[in-house]
């Protein structure tokens, strides 16, 4: 069985011996480095799966790191785990988004989160290479439709019917049915177009399941899938089709609400969560319960706006998703309100 590689660039020792010592204990194959420089030859040099990289390695410049990864053609397709202190502000958040850092774990660490956070980038890398296999197949049927313009209607009718299921392969959540988070990203551009133009609201909610890390720990994928299969029925009882809900990489639920207010989406908020707290999932004759907690942001959009990388639009509902997480089980945190000029 293939040994996963991971990648630790991280300036402090204390750090960087702990993280070594948990990969190691989990059987991957681990380089680590304090370096930059040795980071990217470290990278380039051994298919590394998985890269953790220390934010604030050589006074800051550790996302100059990953831009610098993103970049390179042999590096930009592994998946980056950010490891930096906690608290940061806006403009890292986003600026991580822009860069595609795909999960932040935050100092001091549990080990149980560095672990799914693990999980998740590699599952990220197989998923990569999944998309990049389905676009080939994509490819090699639209040659062959060319190919086959002479052939009946019912071999045409069969190759397009393959397209459409590949197509949907590369923009859907196969366990939700929700668009994922690259799909998610091409509508909000279109929905962010009308709101600056029309001077118009939008509010963003983010969910994820409380003590998620947890569940990763104690279930299968076949409960865990049935749990995120409940949870999106009860959202989209709660959506419109005018509203965009999508299924996050890191397993958050994102819903964007356009023409409605604040005080309409947190009922509908509350809605949810109620209804997710009243699921009954058995297990071996066991009832396992759950709950989510959300964050909340109302952003108001002026005509002047002009956006730089859309992936910025939703740093903030992150943020207050972890301010909700640190009030407890359940919890919602409304973000103050944002007027973008």
């Amino acid at each position: 069985m293939k040994k996963n590689k991971i990648l630790v660039v991280e300036h402090r020792e204390e750090i960087l011996k702990r993280i070594t010592d948990i990969l190691i204990e989990l059987h991957y194959i681990v380089y680590s480095t304090n370096e930059k420089n040795k980071g990217i030859r470290l990278a380039s040099e051994n298919n590394i799966d998985v890269i953790l990289i220390d934010a604030d390695i050589m006074q800051g410049s550790g996302l100059d790191l990953v831009a610098e990864l993103k970049e390179s053609g042999d590096t930009k397709s592994i998946p980056i785990v950010l490891v930096s202190t906690p608290y940061k502000d806006v403009e890292f958040i986003e600026k991580s988004n822009a860069l595609e850092v795909d999960s932040i774990i935050f100092i001091p660490f549990d080990e149980l989160d560095l672990i799914s956070k693990i999980n998740t980038a590699l599952k990220i890398k197989e998923y990569n290479i999944s998309s990049r296999e389905s676009i080939k197949k994509i490819k090699n049927l639209e040659i062959e439709l060319d190919a086959v313009t002479l052939v009946g209607d019912i071999n045409l009718a069969h190759f397009l019917n393959q397209k459409i299921k590949y197509d949907s392969l590369i923009r859907t959540d196969t366990v939700t049915g929700l668009i994922n988070k690259k799909e998610f990203f091409e509508r909000l551009d279109i929905i962010l177009h009308e709101a600056i133009e029309y001077e118009d609201s939008l509010i963003y909610v983010l969910f994820e399941i409380d003590y998620l890390n947890d569940f990763k720990k104690s279930f299968d994928k076949k409960v865990l899938n049935e749990i995120f299969s409940s949870i999106s029925d009860i959202i989209k009882k709660n959506t419109s089709k005018k509203d965009l809900v999508s299924k996050f990489d890191n397993d958050e639920f994102m819903i964007v609400y356009k023409r409605t207010t604040e005080d309409k989406v947190e009922d509908i908020v509350d809605d949810i969560k109620s209804n997710i707290s009243k699921i009954d999932i058995f297990v071996d004759g066991v009832v396992v319960k759950f709950s989510v907690s959300a964050g909340l942001v109302c952003v108001k959009y002026k005509y002047s706006y002009r956006r730089d990388k859309i992936e910025n639009e939703i740093s903030e509902s992150y943020i207050a998703l972890m301010n909700a997480k640190r009030r407890g089980v359940s919890s919602v945190f409304v973000y103050p309100m944002i007027i973008k000029k």
